[in-house]
């Protein structure tokens, strides 16, 4: 018989996680603003996940898993390397999470194997299908490499990293400057 209360309980901080880490780095939320947006206790926090940061290293799992998804099907619908891209990079945009935020956050991990699960996650979710697409178009060094450097270029044109005049850099000249950068 499945326990609905314990069930429920993850469910409810994972979404809470979600609401609050989108929003905010993690060393901005606190295990207080967990409990209050999914009306648990301390225990259940601690039952499901041990803390706050391995709540933090589940969530960048699961919400990176999600961007794959959307990310693959991208890489698969679009015909050029630029066409591909210039989706990859909105689909990019397009999720409710700051790549270059978790990047950060990745670096103050205390917890054992923390950086490592968020580092696996960004490159299998993220880096991985992005280089075995660039690869199959145009032959790079190391695809690794390159679709590492366009997720960090595409993940700056997002707010807040706004130029000085406030403005965003576009998509489509993005991808031009890193499309120049690597046949160069």
């Amino acid at each position: 018989m499945v326990n609905e209360k314990t069930s429920n309980g993850r469910t409810r901080l994972l979404a809470a996680a979600s609401r609050l880490f989108s929003a905010t780095g993690l060393g901005e939320v606190t295990v207080s603003q967990i409990l209050d947006q999914s009306g648990l206790k301390a225990p259940t926090l601690y039952h499901h996940f041990g803390g706050k940061e391995r709540l933090y290293v589940t969530w960048v799992g699961q919400a990176l898993g999600t961007a794959r998804h959307d990310l693959c099907s991208t890489l698969r619908s679009y015909g050029p390397i630029n066409d591909k891209l210039i989706a990859y990079a909105n689909t990019l945009l397009g999720q409710p999470f700051d790549l270059l935020q978790i990047l950060r956050d990745r670096q103050i991990l205390t917890e054992p194997d923390a950086y490592d699960k968020v580092q696996e996650s960004v490159s299998s979710c993220l880096i991985v299908p992005l280089a075995e697409a660039m690869d199959s178009n145009f032959k790079v060094d190391n695809p690794a490499v390159s679709a590492n450097l366009f997720l960090l270029m595409v993940a700056s044109c997002k707010k807040p990293y706004s130029i000085k005049d406030g403005s965003l850099p576009p998509v489509a000249h993005t991808v031009d400057v890193f499309l120049d950068g690597i046949e160069n």
